[in-house]
């Protein structure tokens, strides 16, 4: 999945001939094969800044939105809306690479962007920066969707998390005792999860992998525990397949992680502070 966040200031007597663009943009935009949403806002302290939000299935329909004919008419007409944007001193453009997800994160302050830079190294991930306008930059970041999302939340918000846990179920489906390891893991993820502040990674690793098919089906047991915390669970890529699930992790929209090897990176958590906590 392809993930933008773009912001733009509009000239303030422009402003009504952007909200019409800007709707019109977004309601073709969305119609669009490929676009899983589009939303525009303007931001609650600058009614000229206008915000894009972008999801896309990937970089080809991306690439189709930008050949549409709404989008070709609506830079036309932007023209008048959108002031001149010199590029801020220091700053460089690069071309984008082809990328399975892509977040672009808009920053005015030097120490955010400083800051987005750590996370990024941290995260593997290289970054693009250029100009909107000479006091705001964005920081294109291309990695997958959850290493940002969780790299970027421990770098931007350093002491947020009173407690930081990862998962790691290893144990199979096999006997008595490991449906008892499965649900004292859930158990102790769920806790994690409904205490605010708190941060929990919940990862399937080898045998583990095995879990993903009976948890994903309704009628388990231990379906409505496994919901619970699902938007934390991720599954080793390698052990999914070699264990024979990854059409299920697939089918269920799981996130594989191949970090090390194929397999999830242990240190990288160890070194974002997170306990490891295996099952």
């Amino acid at each position: 999945m392809l993930v933008i966040h773009a912001a733009f200031p509009v000239e303030p007597n422009s402003r009504e001939d952007a909200l019409e663009l800007t709707r019109e943009l977004a309601e073709h935009s969305r119609a669009e094969d490929g676009t899983i949403d589009y939303r525009v806002t303007t931001d609650v302290e600058e009614e000229t800044v206008f915000r894009f939000f972008e999801r896309y299935e990937d970089e080809a329909a991306f690439g189709a939105h930008a050949e549409t004919d709404h989008f070709r008419s609506s830079r036309l007409r932007s023209r008048t809306c959108w002031p001149a944007s010199p590029r801020s001193p220091g700053t460089t453009s690069t071309r984008r690479p082809p990328s399975s997800s892509e977040t672009i994160v808009d920053s005015g302050q030097s120490w955010f962007r400083a800051v987005v830079s750590v996370a990024v190294r941290r995260a593997g991930a290289p970054a693009w920066r250029c100009s909107v306008r000479p006091s705001r930059t964005m920081i294109v970041i291309v990695a997958p969707a959850h290493v940002l999302q969780r790299r970027l939340r421990r770098r931007l918000l350093p002491g947020f998390a009173m407690a930081k846990a990862a998962i790691v179920v290893l144990a199979g489906n096999e006997s008595h005792a490991d449906y008892g390891r499965i649900v004292n893991a859930l158990e102790a993820a769920k806790e994690f999860v409904e205490t605010e502040g708190d941060e929990v990674e919940f990862v399937f690793d080898g045998a583990g992998t095995q879990w993903v098919p009976e948890l994903e089906d309704e009628d388990s047991d231990y379906h409505d525990l496994y919901q619970a915390v699902r938007e934390e669970v991720s599954v080793c890529d390698f052990c999914a397949s070699a264990f024979e699930v990854g059409q299920a992790v697939d089918e269920a929209g799981l996130e594989r992680l191949d970090e090390y090897d194929g397999h999830p990176s242990m240190r990288s958590l160890v070194d974002d502070d997170y306990q490891i906590l295996t099952f």
